[in-house]
């Protein structure tokens, strides 16, 4: 909720803070689906049927916005990519209008993709696992393994897994080189602006957002790692004892939790507008203090490069 807050605010707001406002909106939804099936499960041998009609609601929904929040991760990857390596085609494609559209697009998706998993309870007692290796003329048997394989492990795993691990490295790695490469340049032309210490420079703002962009990235990639690797012992059918494959259904759940509460953090550490106007909101007292000493400092530094410039002025 504070998050959200502070992006809308017009001196924050842009495509870039409506796509991480988006990420926020997904990984809260995770995190508010996630309560009830930990709660209920704590209970699940007194009360079996109210843990099966709490995981029938909120199983797809948890799915949803995971992938939603997975899928605006990478567009808000892509989005920083054009902008710090290509910013001239950014402009034509990172626009309010185009972001509204792709974020439709993804919500969509999402649902769309998700939907079968509320046919999970059913198809769950209709079916029993044991009898997944059943001839295919068994039609219960048949739809049994068309969901656990083929969609559960299959095309989830190239969807949640595969195929943002394969595009997120690839574009963190131009960007954290783009960023290398343009600091380079700005120290070597930082020579003519030093009578503006506090000058706000474009590229200082938006390499800021890119280091924001970068540590979500960062978190996601590796907060991920162990369910992508329970999925492929799944997929690579390894024999797995019952604590093994506990112990990694817990940690997976665990650092999905981690991976959806790390954005504000990352905001704050990293998004110095961001921080500023945080403070500015939720703490006026301590920003009005820090603008009277950025004040007094400037005042002070303006005083000492005048004096010495009359002394030199003298002198000569």
């Amino acid at each position: 909720m504070i998050t959200a807050v502070v992006l809308t605010n017009r001196r924050l707001w842009s495509p870039t803070s409506m796509l991480l406002l988006s990420l926020v909106a997904y990984d809260a939804v995770f995190l508010l689906a996630s309560i009830p099936i930990s709660v209920t499960g704590l209970f699940i041998k007194r009360d079996p049927m109210t843990f099966t009609t709490i995981l029938g609601v909120f199983y797809p929904l948890r799915y949803m916005a995971h992938m939603g929040s997975i899928y605006t991760t990478v567009t808000v990857t892509v989005e920083r990519f054009l902008v710090v390596l290509v910013p001239l085609k950014a402009r034509i494609f990172c626009t309010f209008g185009k972001t509204r559209k792709i974020l439709l697009g993804v919500f969509a998706f999402s649902v769309a993709f998700n939907i079968p998993r509320c046919f999970f309870q059913p198809l769950f007692r209709a079916t029993d696992p044991p009898t997944t290796a059943a001839a295919p003329n068994d039609q219960s048997a048949y739809y049994f393994w068309l969901y656990f394989r083929v969609y559960e492990l299959y095309m989830s795993g190239v969807l949640f897994y595969l195929l943002p691990y394969a595009l997120i490295p690839i574009l963190n790695l131009q960007l954290l080189l783009a960023i290398k490469k343009r600091r380079s340049e700005t120290r070597m032309m930082q020579v003519k602006n030093e009578h503006q210490p506090n000058y706000p420079r474009s590229t200082d703002l938006e390499d800021g957002v890119t280091m924001i962009v970068l540590g979500i990235t960062a978190c996601f990639f590796i907060c991920c790692l162990i369910p992508a690797i329970y999925t492929m012992t799944q997929v690579a059918e390894m024999p797995d004892t019952n604590v093994f494959a506990s112990f990694l259904i817990i940690a997976s759940d665990t650092m999905l939790c981690i991976n959806a509460s790390t954005d504000f953090f990352f905001y704050c550490l990293l998004g110095r507008k961001f921080r500023n106007i945080f403070i500015r909101l939720f703490c006026p007292k301590r920003y009005i203090q820090k603008s009277r000493t950025m004040t007094s400092l400037n005042h002070s530094y303006y005083r000492h490069n005048r004096a010495n410039s009359e002394t030199c002025y003298h002198s000569v």
